[in-house]
């Protein structure tokens, strides 16, 4: 629902290729339910405590890896 949705994407890209399409756009259309909610902003936080407990508070090796390939790749794509 929060970091969960981030988890999922990491764990699948470590799994398959991840594809940029710049001429897609999503639309969240829920209100930003955890800030006008406690029990949901409470839910917010549990998330981002699994979250950052499984992969890093601070440093995270394998975000900065996939962060410096992302930007190697696109520096590419704009040389070719």
């Amino acid at each position: 629902m929060y970091m969960e949705d981030i988890d999922l994407n990491r764990r699948l890209h470590s799994r398959y290729r991840t594809m940029f399409y710049p001429h897609t756009s999503i639309t969240h259309v829920h209100d930003k339910e955890s800030f006008k909610r406690n029990t949901l902003l409470t839910e917010h936080i549990k998330s981002s405590i699994y979250y950052f407990r499984k992969w890093g508070w601070v440093f995270d090796r394998q975000r900065v890896k996939i962060n410096d390939n992302c930007l190697q790749e696109l520096s590419l794509i704009k040389k070719g």
